[in-house]
C-alpha cells in the first residue's frame, strides 16, 4: 500500500506484490488523462527497471532510485 506524487497528482498504489526481486502493482492517474497504469520492475540495490502499461498502449519502459 502507498502514494505516488507527480507533478502535483497523488494517487493511490494498489494491488502490490514482492516476489523475490520482482514487484507489480497498479496505479490510476487523471493527468494528463485518465489512465488506468500497470507496473512490473525489477529491483537490485538503490535500482529498479521495469516497464509501465496503460491498456492497449505499448508499455513504456521505466527506471528509478533511491534517493
Amino acid at each position: 500500500m502507498g502514494t505516488a506524487i507527480q507533478g502535483g497528482e497523488r494517487s493511490a498504489i494498489t494491488d502490490a506484490q514482492l516476489d523475490g526481486g520482482r514487484l507489480t502493482w497498479r496505479q490510476q492517474i487523471s493527468k494528463p488523462m485518465k489512465l488506468n497504469l500497470k507496473f512490473d520492475v525489477t529491483f537490485a540495490g538503490d535500482r529498479m527497471n521495469g516497464t509501465a502499461r496503460a491498456g492497449l498502449l505499448p508499455a513504456s519502459k521505466l527506471e528509478g532510485r533511491r534517493l
